[in-house]
Formats: C-alpha cells, sequence, structure tokens
C-alpha cells in the first residue's frame, strides 16, 4: 500500500470511528438517581448549553469567557467534541457537563477539554460519574490508547479526583500568569505514553 493510500485508508478508519462514537446512546449510571446522556442534536438545546457555560465561566481560572466566545465555544462543543450532561432528575436544568473530542489520532487519544458541575449539585458524585462514564465510553474503541486533559494547579477537587481514578500529573506549564499553573493530566488505557507529548499540544480550551 503506497503511502498516499495508506494516509487516505487512515483518515477513512478515522471517519468511521468518529461516526461511531457520536451514535453512541445515553445511559444511566446504576450507583447514581442521576441519568447520565449524550447530548446528539445540535439544534435541540443550545440555549441551555450556553446558560450553563455562562453560569459556571467563573468557575475556572481564568474564566472560560477570558479565553473564547462562549457562543462560539458552546458551537464547537456540540459539533465536533462528545458531550455528556446531567439533568436535575426533577426538571430539564443542566447540572453538569463533560466535553471531550477523539479526534486527536496523532496520538491516539480522548481529550476532556470541558468539565463543570453547577454549584448547588456538587459534592454528590456527578462530576465521578461522568468522568467514569467518559472513561467507559472511550475503552470502547480498540486504538484508543489514553484520556488527558488540563487544569489549574490550585482545582484541588478536581486534581483529587482525576487521580483517584488514574490520571497522574505528566506535566506542568506556566501558562496562568504569576500565581498559577497549569497541570496536564493523562489516563493511560494501554500502558503507554508516560510523559508529556512530543509536538503541538492538543489541548485549546480547558478547565
Amino acid at each position: 500500500m503506497s503511502g498516499g493510500t495508506s494516509l487516505l485508508f487512515r483518515r477513512k478508519q478515522l471517519k468511521q470511528r468518529e461516526q461511531r462514537m457520536r451514535k453512541w446512546a445515553a445511559v444511566t449510571d446504576t450507583n447514581s438517581i442521576y441519568k447520565v446522556e449524550k447530548f446528539v442534536d445540535v439544534g435541540t438545546d443550545k440555549a441551555s448549553i450556553i446558560a450553563f457555560l455562562k453560569a459556571n465561566d467563573r468557575s475556572f481560572f481564568p474564566p472560560l469567557s477570558k479565553r473564547v466566545k462562549l457562543e462560539k465555544y458552546a458551537e464547537k462543543l456540540m459539533k465536533e467534541a462528545v458531550l455528556l450532561i446531567v439533568k436535575e432528575p426533577a426538571a430539564a436544568r443542566l447540572l453538569a457537563m463533560l466535553g471531550f473530542y477523539c479526534n486527536a489520532p496523532q496520538y491516539n487519544s480522548a481529550v476532556i477539554t470541558y468539565l463543570a458541575v453547577a454549584p448547588a449539585a456538587r459534592g454528590k458524585g456527578i462530576g465521578k460519574t461522568l468522568l467514569r462514564e467518559c472513561i467507559r465510553y472511550v475503552r470502547q474503541f480498540p486504538g484508543m490508547q489514553s484520556i488527558e486533559t488540563r487544569t489549574w494547579a490550585g482545582n484541588h477537587a478536581a486534581v483529587k479526583m482525576y487521580t483517584s481514578l488514574g490520571f497522574k500529573i505528566v506535566d506542568r506549564s506556566f501558562d496562568r500568569g504569576e500565581k498559577e499553573h497549569s497541570l496536564e493530566l493523562r489516563l493511560k488505557l494501554n500502558g503507554i505514553h508516560d510523559g508529556p507529548h512530543d509536538g503541538p499540544t492538543a489541548f485549546v480550551e480547558d478547565q
């Protein structure tokens, strides 16, 4: 197989894999009263996604709105990412959302770029439920070797949650000002990827 043909074949495989991912059905965590759902239809409830981003903007350091336009970011998440959401059991209000990409083929990695739980819903294990579901989802695909994310060092609750599920801190970068720095965390799915990536970072927006 020539180099050009091989590249086209690889792209076809990646496209098929992404299509399978985006058809994933909603699931329920049997250990929780909260239903974890996959946001499927771009036009279904865009307003609630934007409202959630705005309501939780200052849960991030620096606020996400300082780095991206939230409306555009919502469109990007709904179009390109896998979005897992948790709604209030008796209403349609969003309580939590996790967004991740499975489109870093050069690393065979899934990348979590957004995870937030509404303040009133924190301390109930919802964030960990979403993260477990993300891990379960990514493990369905044999080629995926790791899951990665970034957060700031002072986000102790998130760091504790990630490390409790097997993520390791693999790199640090001082890109959030003088008083704070970023941590890169990675969960190895197949026993590889021990250090930071060589080459361009896969992270654009993060928590």
